[in-house]
């Protein structure tokens, strides 16, 4: 859950740097080079879906050398750390989006991420709240990430994760 959450804060501060950089002048003067801004934004984007995805694979590979963690099926946790690190790079992007100044991001970036981590489930079982936090919180890639973690860990394989996978997907 704690992986998932600081995910979000990852690519919402990924977004942030694209506002930064237009703030700084850089990403204007990257923009007028022999390229199409497709590129040049596709490639920011992309430097924070590397970012994400190498932080979840450090996160996961690291406690399983280490600790002996088993997150399940192999090439179903490898897919839902690339659809987690998609859905969640999308999010940030949106912010980059919606929002038009650094600080803007830096407070409302970090209280959404917050609030999907609490409505996600990455802080406690969502189980013992009320049956509507159970639909809410598929807004979030938090839910859809941690959920699909949580059946491969029990046993289940790629196929089981499908619709989390899908949802994510979406959400990027």
């Amino acid at each position: 859950g704690m992986a998932i959450m600081f995910l979000m804060v990852t690519v919402s501060y990924g977004g942030r740097s694209l506002l930064v950089e237009n703030y700084n002048g850089t990403l204007p003067r990257l923009l007028v080079a022999p390229t199409t801004s497709a590129y040049v934004l596709g490639g920011k984007a992309f430097g924070i879906l590397l970012t994400a995805i190498a932080q979840l694979l450090i996160l996961i590979g690291g406690t399983s050398l280490m600790f002996r963690l088993q997150w399940g099926d192999a090439l179903g946790v490898l897919v839902l750390i690339l659809a987690s690190a998609w859905g969640a790079t999308g999010w940030g992007i949106l912010f980059a989006a919606i929002l038009k100044t650094p600080g803007q991001i830096a407070i409302t970036g970090s209280a959404v991420m917050l609030l999907f981590g609490i409505l996600g489930g990455s802080f406690f079982d969502l189980s013992m709240l009320p049956d509507w936090i159970q639909i809410v919180n598929k807004i979030t890639p938090n839910a859809w990430a941690i959920d699909g973690f949580y059946i491969l860990s029990v046993g289940g394989a790629l196929q089981d994760i499908i619709p989390q996978i899908i949802a994510l997907l979406v959400m990027g």
